[in-house]
């Protein structure tokens, strides 16, 4: 069973930074929503990963559909070093450039527990909301 609980994580200046670098890196994802992740450790961003629809193994073994590569994935697959001081930024952005909700799905939220990420950042309508994965099935 998975418990979430508000946590206190958010630098304003690193947001900031985030989402230039989403309206800068859109052009990457053809979806029409476009899902960006960003690892953070320290107040520094270390990683970036983005939607695609390219598959990977680990898409199998945390059942995505259609294995396509969530950005939580892409994210960790392209950092160097992942630990229990990282956290995760989400955001996910429309094609008119407006914010939308960006929450970690539930094959998400395995990943990040499997990675020891429990700090969540993610978009919504009105700006951001903050989470912390405690408990999770393991995979």
């Amino acid at each position: 069973m998975r418990s979430i609980s508000v946590c206190n994580i958010i630098n304003q200046r690193i947001l900031n930074k985030v989402l230039r670098i989403t309206y800068d890196l859109k052009h990457l994802t053809p979806d029409r929503s476009k899902h960006f992740s960003f690892l953070v450790r320290k107040n520094n961003i270390i990683s970036v990963g983005y939607n695609s629809f390219k598959t990977h193994p680990k898409s199998l073994k945390f059942r995505y559909y259609k294995n396509h590569t969530h950005s939580e994935l892409a994210c960790i697959l392209n950092a160097d070093k992942i630990d229990k001081k990282c956290s995760l930024i989400n955001i996910r952005i429309d094609k008119k450039d407006k914010i939308l909700l960006s929450k970690p799905c539930e094959k998400c939220q395995d990943l990040l527990y499997h990675y020891g990420i429990n700090d969540v950042i993610y978009s919504y309508e009105k700006g951001f909301k903050c989470m912390k994965i405690h408990n999770t099935k393991m995979i």
